[in-house]
């Protein structure tokens, strides 16, 4: 699994040289930058007519949206991997970045390297999931065809069975399509194309044993052959 050449990448960061040092160092190693955006709102609002491959978020933007709650929303609607830009690394704003689930978590000052090395993992994984994705849902897909035409045979195979079957009262015989009588083993396997076993139910079954154990103790009032 390769990732495609040339990456399209949001930036989403209101410090104007920090954007400018991201842009030209994703330039320079064949990302394609799409362009940077100061604000949560307008990154949301680009996205929804444009398609990245990658953001790259700073957590304090301008705006009433900060990049954590911007970076679920990308998440949520757009199914877009973010990577997380900050001088933050407290365990308050760890402890929420990670409820939207990034792709990477960079802390500033960063080197180039780091930059580039985050983003290539962030591409490939999203790849990965979204490869497994697809192939789960041509699964699921195929499975609920199959099952389909696994139900249609079966209504055909169905389609001659009796709507209604008159049953003996005291032999319980069951009645033919020509007027004859078949045991209920007989009328089963002919109608519905079934093999049948006799076998006993938990009634039946708990009724046998006591009736063994009655004659073993000798009762009188259980017959004897």
């Amino acid at each position: 699994m390769t990732v495609k050449t040339n990456p399209k990448i949001l930036i989403v960061e209101d410090e104007s040289i920090v954007a400018f040092a991201i842009e030209e160092t994703l330039k320079s190693s064949d990302y394609e930058v799409m362009t940077s955006i100061e604000s949560g709102e307008n990154a949301l609002k680009f996205l929804e007519n444009e398609q990245a491959d990658a953001v790259l978020m700073d957590i304090r933007l301008s705006g009433n949206l900060d990049g954590i709650t911007t970076a679920q929303l990308i998440r949520d609607r757009f199914k877009i991997p973010v990577i997380f830009l900050t001088a933050y690394s407290d365990t308050k704003t760890l402890g929420r970045a990670k409820v939207a689930e990034p792709y990477g978590y960079i802390v500033k000052p960063f080197k180039d390297q780091d930059l580039l090395c985050n983003l290539e993992m962030a591409l490939y994984k999203h790849e990965k999931e979204r490869s497994a994705w697809e192939k789960h849902s041509n699964e699921c897909e195929h499975h609920t065809h199959s099952h389909s035409d696994t139900l249609e045979e079966y209504d055909e195979d169905q389609q001659d069975s009796p709507t209604k079957v008159n049953v003996c009262l005291w032999c319980k015989k069951m009645q033919g399509n020509h007027d004859d009588w078949k045991t209920a083993e007989e009328f089963i396997s002919e109608k519905f194309k079934t093999e049948v076993w006799q076998i006993a139910c938990d009634t039946c079954f708990e009724k046998l044993i006591l009736e063994v154990f009655q004659k073993i103790d000798g009762d009188p009032n259980i017959p004897r052959n």
